[in-house]
């Protein structure tokens, strides 16, 4: 059987920690090895990781001063010793199907690493098992740049002889798994995609600050930029509207929640994408909810914010 490393950056993160370390230790399928990074934690989260490894021998645990997520991705990739690498967050959780599941769609079709879907929760969970897949064998820059592809590390299983050296880049504090999923598949000759959701991603929307934009959203487009000028000359074109989907994500989620930035992002923001507007009406990979949001814009802020309200 193939073993899988599976990567858990800690960080004070107690309140979560033990419903995601049942997940993960109860999978259907049992040929794992956990890696818990613990970045520093000041609350209970160390002694819980040591109390899991002292009950199960599949459990590391690897303490460290604080660094940040990449800083201790990086950790427990230089500890994986798995066939496989995944990402899992410990404040999430993970159906109990998710290895196997993944495991099973690369052995069954020969890929060298799979991706799926995922669930966003604030309580609860409302998960049915689907998992209808598509092989993705040619062109695989241009897939990663499309449909939101490249986020995010969570949604992988990436095999380790593809990984090598790769890291994390530690100086970007967000879009960081954007690049280093990049870096790993660009050049992989195939990729399993299933529609399986078996990743429940928390998140928190009665959290003050939720959706809020700050000043970490630029380092997202800085490496879109980046990604621009690393891709070939066939897909520049997808790689520079990958960097004005940001554009309007932000744009738009700053209208919805509102903004923490130095910087009048709203009205920035609001002017790249209306000197943009041919390319995202006429781009393939926009989607109808991405054009709507455009076409509200050309008709100032106000419009814009309803429709970034009603979900467009």
């Amino acid at each position: 059987m193939k073993k899988i490393s599976i990567i858990i950056p800690v960080y004070n993160v107690e309140k979560y920690l033990s419903r995601c370390l049942d997940s993960v230790l109860g999978q259907t399928y049992r040929e794992i090895e956990v890696i818990l990074v613990n970045d520093g934690s000041t609350d209970g989260s160390l002694e819980l990781c040591k109390a899991y490894a002292s009950q199960d021998d599949r459990v590391i645990v690897i303490d460290k001063p604080n660094g940040g997520p990449s800083c201790a991705r990086n950790a427990g990739l230089d500890r994986a010793s798995g066939d496989y690498i995944c990402f899992v967050d410990s404040d999430d959780y993970i159906d109990s199907r998710m290895m196997e599941t993944l495991i099973d769609n690369l052995t069954r079709s020969g890929a060298q690493a799979a991706k799926m879907e995922w669930m966003t929760f604030d309580e609860s969970v409302d998960f049915k098992y689907s998992n209808k897949t598509e092989i993705i064998d040619h062109d695989i820059e241009r897939y990663l740049l499309t449909n939101n592809n490249l986020y995010c590390a969570v949604r992988y299983m990436l095999p380790k002889d593809l990984v090598k050296d790769i890291r994390f880049d530690e100086k970007y504090k967000t879009g960081e798994d954007q690049l280093f999923i990049f870096d790993v598949l660009r050049n992989a000759e195939s990729i399993i995609s299933s529609d399986y959701k078996g990743y429940f991603y928390y998140q928190n929307v009665k959290s003050l600050s939720h959706g809020v934009v700050n000043n970490n959203h630029y380092f997202d487009l800085q490496v879109r930029k980046i990604i621009i000028e690393q891709v070939s000359d066939a897909n520049k074109d997808v790689a520079k509207e990958h960097l004005l989907k940001g554009y309007l994500a932000f744009y738009l989620k700053a209208l919805k929640y509102g903004t923490s930035c130095e910087r009048d992002i709203v009205a920035e923001y609001g002017k790249i994408v209306r000197q943009n507007y041919r390319t995202y009406i006429h781009s393939k990979n926009m989607g109808f909810k991405r054009k709507l949001a455009v076409t509200g814009c050309m008709f100032g802020n106000g419009v814009a914010k309803l429709v970034a309200k009603f979900g467009g």
